[in-house]
């Protein structure tokens, strides 16, 4: 049973979105453990992923907390404003897949959509200053990453430079759904 004021719900998402997702809440990402990469995120039920969240929060049918890198941190205090959710002092919380698919699938499609306009823009903007596209691109999706603080590490850097490429290439409109 939780002995805090709050439980750490595992939160399966890519390493760059749970950045980005804190960015987008105007949260801090908490570190955990000194030694370790565990961070958590702590939401409000007040925002639209947080609202989703809660909705759907149920009794855990297990006891320890699988392992990730990233978890939420949700109040126990819940049943005292919210009687339809479960006493957090005697149970541990859990959130369908389904919600986090959710989450993740709008998360991602929130990225493509500003991460193709942002590097669009930058390669529009030096082609019309310089008269050049060389090497924009890789400057822009940094630069997106600084301003989204989303860590420079070759894997996210990767990650969203593929991202780029393949919906530039596919050239279908970025719809959110």
């Amino acid at each position: 049973m939780p002995t805090k004021n709050y439980q750490l719900v595992p939160f399966t998402v890519p390493e760059h979105l749970v950045y980005y997702f804190c960015k987008k809440l105007g949260t801090d990402v908490e570190v955990l453990n000194a030694d370790s990469s565990c961070t958590a995120l702590v939401i409000s039920k007040h925002t639209f992923y947080g609202q989703k969240i809660y909705s759907t929060l149920g009794k855990a049918t297990y006891h320890k907390t699988p392992k990730t890198n990233f978890y939420l941190k949700i109040s126990n205090d819940l049943r005292t404003n919210y009687p339809s959710y479960p006493d957090g002092r005697y149970v541990n919380y859990t959130v369908d897949k389904e919600t986090y698919y959710f989450v993740e699938r709008h998360l991602q499609q929130l990225l493509k959509t500003e991460l193709m306009s942002f590097v669009g823009g930058a390669v529009f903007a030096h082609h019309n200053l310089k008269g050049t596209k060389k090497g924009i691109t890789h400057k822009a999706i940094t630069q997106f990453m600084m301003q989204n603080h989303i860590p420079l590490t070759e894997t996210s850097f990767e990650n969203l430079r593929k991202l780029h490429y393949r919906t530039k290439k596919s050239g279908k409109a970025i719809v959110i759904k």
